[in-house]
This record gives C-alpha cells, sequence and structure tokens, in this order.
C-alpha cells in the first residue's frame, strides 16, 4: 500500500472477496484509513448477487475455517453460477 500511496494513487477498491471472505475486511479497512488518510478505499469492485454473497460467506469462509475441503463447496455454488450464466443476456 505504501509504494501505491507513494505513486499518488487516490483511489483503492477492495474486491468483493475481500469484503466478504476476509473476516476482519472491517479492521483492515479502518487501519488502512487510518494509515492512508489521503486514498479513497471503495469497498466492493461490482454490485453483488447477495445469493451467492452468502454461499460464499457461509459455505466457503465457514468450511475453510472449520477444515472441510473445497469439493462440498463447489457442489453448492456451481450450480448457482451456472444458472446464472444460462439466464443472463445474450
Amino acid at each position: 500500500m505504501r509504494t501505491l500511496a507513494s505513486s499518488g494513487v487516490d483511489a483503492v477498491h477492495l474486491a468483493n472477496c475481500v469484503m466478504s471472505l476476509c473476516p476482519l475486511h472491517k479492521k483492515y479497512l479502518n487501519l488502512l484509513r487510518a494509515e492512508f488518510p489521503q486514498i479513497t478505499f471503495v469497498e466492493r469492485t461490482h454490485e453483488v448477487d447477495m445469493k451467492l454473497e452468502r454461499l460464499f460467506v457461509r459455505d466457503f469462509r465457514d468450511g475453510v475455517c472449520s477444515g472441510k475441503t473445497i469439493d462440498g463447496f463447489l457442489d453448492k455454488v456451481m450450480p448457482v453460477l451456472l444458472a446464472k450464466q444460462q439466464n443472463a443476456p445474450r
């Protein structure tokens, strides 16, 4: 972040994965804002699909923290992602 700040950036966007999956994202964001008040920190990079957000937060983060494998997570998430892709305008 110091390199970005010294290069003169005026904004940094924090990706959805950081905001959704990092259990300490609020603390991290507060530290960044305190250390680099000249930079605007934008939370999230795009509009959030709340159904996917819940799946990621509940199933992925909670699963990883409890030592589960990614297979069970993918079994739940992939059907949602595929349905979303099929319903997308072409």
